[in-house]
């Protein structure tokens, strides 16, 4: 009998096929996905609620253009794949945060989260409910 071979343990970025194929995920863009990808690349398991959009952050993944980030980010939060958790300010160090809408919002021990924004292990699954149902309404104007 063969020795079971030991997996290398490796991060990788995860999205359900349940967000790619819902209504909303047929519509997302070839910007709107480098972005969710990126996001992923921060998320570790428990620090949604705490997944950095900003162009200084991104800038090393290629991204070139504030305003082609600013419109993904746009896109993916009235699409209802990440919701703000806090709001940034033009000072540095306080940025804009974002958290899937697919996992549940991690607790936050450094930042308050905005009005409305709370800890839960519950999703919000924003992609799958009309926006009228969202609790949470998009922070930034609807392209």
């Amino acid at each position: 009998m063969a020795k079971a071979m030991k997996r290398a343990k490796v991060r990788f970025v995860g999205i359900p096929h349940s967000v790619l194929k819902s209504e909303m995920g047929r519509t997302i863009t070839s910007i709107e996905m480098r972005l969710l990808i990126h996001l992923g690349l921060q998320y570790n398991g428990n620090n949604n609620g705490m997944l950095s959009p900003t162009y200084s952050l991104m800038k090393e993944y290629g991204w070139s253009s504030t305003g082609t980030l600013y419109k993904a980010r746009q896109g993916l939060e009235h699409k209802g794949f990440i919701v703000t958790t806090k709001i940034g300010k033009k000072i540095k160090g306080d940025c804009t945060l974002v958290a899937f809408t697919w996992n549940g919002i991690d607790e936050s021990n450094k930042w308050p989260y905005r009005d409305g924004v709370k800890a839960s292990p519950i999703p919000l699954n924003y992609f799958l409910k009309p926006k009228s149902e969202w609790t949470v309404q998009p922070a930034i104007a609807q392209p």
